[in-house]
């Protein structure tokens, strides 16, 4: 934190993980890009269930579905479409449509949460910490220590003799 006296319309700054300085100000961008995602997220549900308004199916899918949720004695093609003149068929027609909508919504609804609530907000996010290293001192959180350095290259010729003599075991075998 500041020293004493600081003025309350100064932003609070901690110290993040490897020395990055932090501020409140920097917390709200994060809440501002979650909220947009939100709103995004919430708007495009919302044009799914507008579209939904449209009554829209292939072919295809809606007689499968009609097929099995229809009587056995009555099977529906290309073909054989049903007439839509005859009112008892109406209740199995919309039963197949209505199956068809939920099975899309169900799709569709945690789809788009799951890209734009984690993929979207993940991405935007990683380009806005990105933007907080600018004024770091990116060569010195890149900096490798030196007895760190020693104990990897160590580690990594270990491991090169274990995988070769691996492969010399599996290859005597």
């Amino acid at each position: 934190m500041h020293g004493v006296g600081r003025h309350s319309s100064e932003p609070v700054r901690t110290m993040g993980r490897q020395g990055l300085e932090t501020s409140s100000h920097d917390l709200d961008k994060i809440d501002n890009i979650h909220l947009k995602q939100q709103a995004k997220a919430e708007e495009r549900i919302l044009e799914q269930f507008e579209m939904e308004n449209l009554i829209f199916t292939q072919d295809a899918i809606y007689l499968k579905v009609l097929n099995e949720i229809g009587k056995p004695e009555e099977t529906f093609s290309e073909e054989n479409i049903p007439v839509f003149d005859n009112k008892s068929m109406y209740s199995e027609m919309l039963q197949a449509y209505y199956q068809i909508v939920v099975q899309r919504m169900a799709d569709q609804v945690p789809m788009l949460i799951l890209y734009l609530m984690l993929k979207e907000t993940a991405r935007l996010l990683c380009t806005e910490m990105l933007s907080l290293m600018d004024g770091a001192k990116v060569k010195e959180l890149l900096f490798e220590d030196s007895d760190v350095s020693k104990k990897r290259i160590e580690i990594q010729t270990r491991l090169d003799r274990l995988n070769i003599a691996q492969e010399k075991m599996y290859n005597s075998i």
